[in-house]
């Protein structure tokens, strides 16, 4: 399964400075063993290049849980949708996502019908899944990027640990010339 993170800009701002936006999106790609993998991702999150602090970006629909398995390019999970944001470099996009134990955030269904947790199994302390290092928005323009989350690689079940593990395993696109991906 495979995420997908659209950014848009857009013209905006006063007379002293201009403004862009940034539009977040989520798709998938199958994966062998399960037929559904349920993330609930609650919050996006940029850091400007430099000592600023993390922003947090307004999600679409609030916190939301997708199944990453019927989400492609022609029907991304639109996570935030222009956001107005400052332009500049930043040093990364991110996403919180839920995963606590014996709580049914995120999950995954097994092909023989069996729901089994998912847990990520990052040792961040804040529980934030870091998704790209380094981006460039330019001033008074509208950015869109894919992220493609690869299941493969991203979703694992470690013998012994009798549950799945969810990996940050991404790849990057930039269709913001594009508009749409298609296959």
């Amino acid at each position: 399964a495979a995420s997908l993170l659209t950014g848009c800009g857009g013209g905006g701002g006063g007379s002293s400075s201009q403004g862009s936006s940034l539009s977040v999106s989520l798709m998938d790609a199958p994966v062998d063993g399960v037929t559904a993998v349920y993330v609930k991702i609650t919050a996006m999150w940029i850091k400007p290049q430099g000592s600023g602090a993390a922003v947090q970006l307004p999600m679409s629909n609030g916190p939301m849980t997708v199944n990453l398995m019927a989400l492609t390019d022609k029907n991304a999970a639109i996570l935030v949708d222009n956001a107005t944001i400052p332009p500049g470099s930043y040093e990364w996009i991110a996403m919180d996502i839920a995963a606590e134990p014996n709580v049914r955030d995120s999950y995954v269904i097994t092909l023989n019908g069996a729901e089994e947790e998912v847990e990520t199994d990052l040792r961040l302390p804040s529980g934030r899944l870091r998704l790209v290092s380094g981006f460039t928005v330019p001033e008074n323009q509208a950015v869109k990027l894919l992220f493609d989350w690869d299941m493969r690689q991203g979703l694992v079940y470690p013998p012994g640990q009798r549950r799945y593990f969810l990996k940050p395993a991404f790849r990057m696109l930039d269709v913001t010339a594009y508009g749409v991906l298609q296959g």
